[in-house]
């Protein structure tokens, strides 16, 4: 099973997400010499999102897709 995680960052006080590197980034070559899958960790690295947020995260992903294949197993 293969899935995306987008991931958008807000500054305070702002209303508006935004991908953590755009055109103004100071690491904006790097992401476009990468290839996609890691253009996406690279723009985890600057997104603020620390190493244990993103071990959490994709542990509730685990645990989500364990419930799916059980309920469609049953």
């Amino acid at each position: 099973m293969a899935f995306e995680l987008i991931v958008l960052v807000k500054d305070p006080g702002e209303n508006t997400f935004y991908p953590p590197i755009g055109p103004n980034h100071s690491k904006y070559w790097q992401l476009k010499r990468l290839n996609e899958q890691l253009a996406g960790i690279l723009q985890l690295r600057h997104s603020g999102i620390s190493d244990r947020d993103l071990k959490h995260i994709l542990a509730d992903v685990e645990e989500m897709v364990a419930a799916i294949e059980t309920s469609a197993s049953a």
